[in-house]
């Protein structure tokens, strides 16, 4: 689902570069970070025993994990934390890669037009 978002949000040409690139690194952001809050929920519901799940290592699988935290709270707010930071890491990058790449556009646009 999130890869027919990307498809069709990618396809609109009508729209700026800038504002396709802020709807797609939210989507591939929100669409990521879904699989993972539910892989954290599974984890919890099924005890899996992987390191990074253990709450020694700041997960949700372990003695004195309440439901509420282990199916709702820490799955949350790993989800906003991650959500937020990914959001600002993808629109800080494609907006360096947005910039460098209309940047050499327009030298190789300019290049053509003086032959």
């Amino acid at each position: 689902s999130v890869g027919a978002a990307i498809f069709f949000v990618s396809r609109n040409k009508d729209l700026p570069p800038f504002v396709t690139l802020t709807k797609l690194v939210i989507l591939y952001t929100l669409g990521t970070r879904l699989m993972v809050l539910a892989s954290y929920s599974m984890a919890y519901v099924f005890q899996w025993s992987a390191p990074r799940f253990s709450v020694g290592n700041g997960g949700i699988v372990g003695e004195g994990v309440k439901p509420l935290d282990g199916l709702l709270l820490t799955p949350v707010s790993n989800q906003a934390f991650w959500v937020i930071g990914g959001v600002v890491a993808g629109m800080l990058l494609g907006s360096l890669a947005l910039a460098a790449g209309l940047h050499f556009g327009r030298q190789e646009s300019e290049g053509e037009n003086s032959q």
